[in-house]
Order: C-alpha cells, then sequence, then structure tokens
C-alpha cells in the first residue's frame, strides 16, 4: 500500500512540475514588445545592438534596480544575478 501511495504522489509531483513551464510563442512576445521597430530573433526577441549590452555589464546592480524603481517597478524580481565586477 505505501508503494501505491509513492507512486501516486510521484506522479502527482510530475505532473505539477510540467505544469510550471511557461513558454511565450513569438507572437505573444511581439505584442509585448510591440514598440520595437528594429530586427528581431526567430523567436520574436527584439535584438539588441552589442554596444547596449557592453554598456550594461558595466551597471552596477543597485544603479539597475534604482532605475527600475523610478520607473515604478517596485516589487519585481530577479534572481541568479552574478557580480562582474566586485
Amino acid at each position: 500500500m505505501k508503494r501505491i501511495s509513492w507512486i501516486a504522489a510521484c506522479l502527482c509531483f510530475f505532473n505539477m512540475s510540467r505544469a510550471q513551464q511557461v513558454t511565450l510563442t513569438p507572437d505573444q512576445i511581439k505584442g509585448y514588445t510591440s514598440e520595437w521597430k528594429g530586427e528581431r530573433f526567430p523567436d520574436g526577441r527584439p535584438k539588441v545592438a552589442d554596444k547596449f549590452l557592453e554598456r550594461l555589464k558595466k551597471i552596477r546592480l543597485e544603479e539597475g534596480w534604482g532605475i527600475l524603481r523610478n520607473k515604478g517597478y517596485q516589487n519585481q524580481f530577479e534572481g541568479d544575478w552574478m557580480i562582474l565586477e566586485p
């Protein structure tokens, strides 16, 4: 009986973990980034010039969040940030 309960629990957790995978279609990405007028990747993401990405590498974490807070993004979260230049 314990084995059947364990298998049932594993199947439930497996189904729940699959439910958390969220992927946007290219059309959805284009809808969210409709103001972008430049080139896009095949999956719909906007292509950004390398010079802007290089500038972002030099911004400290506090500066980046400060800009977002000033734009009204008070309760946003993004994990796994890495400090490139301590």
